[in-house]
């Protein structure tokens, strides 16, 4: 089990999402693959997100620590329509990284073009 790579080319804030998935099957003995997958793909997110993945990622997005423009509005969307503030999360990050000059994750433009595809 080997991170992708490509993740040390991009922020930090990313890498936490494979290695906890690899912690929890490790440690904790979790082998529920598709538990796994929704850890690790909580900070990228992918396309074709399960249902599954789609709450913890946005679950983590919004959880009650997190204090930020755009935040409130991804609560209030995430309480009648998943995709909608799945979408709205990932404008939000998107945004926010090419407002900094930094680089966007290619699963993270991906997951936004699959889901803006999908939704319209």
């Amino acid at each position: 089990e080997q991170m992708n790579p490509l993740l040390l080319e991009y922020s930090p804030e990313l890498w936490h999402a494979p290695v906890g998935a690899y912690l929890v099957k490790k440690e904790a003995g979790i082998d529920d693959q598709n538990v796994l997958t929704a850890i690790e793909f909580h900070t990228s997110g992918r396309p074709d997100m399960t249902l599954l993945e789609k709450v913890i990622y946005v679950a983590d997005y919004i959880e009650p620590g997190r204090h930020f423009p755009g935040v409130e509005e991804v609560r209030e969307l995430a309480e009648h329509d998943l995709d909608r503030a799945l979408i709205q999360s990932l404008k939000n990050t998107i945004s926010f990284l090419m407002k900094k000059n930094q680089p966007v994750f290619p699963d993270t433009l991906a997951t936004y073009n699959s889901l803006v595809h999908k939704n319209n």
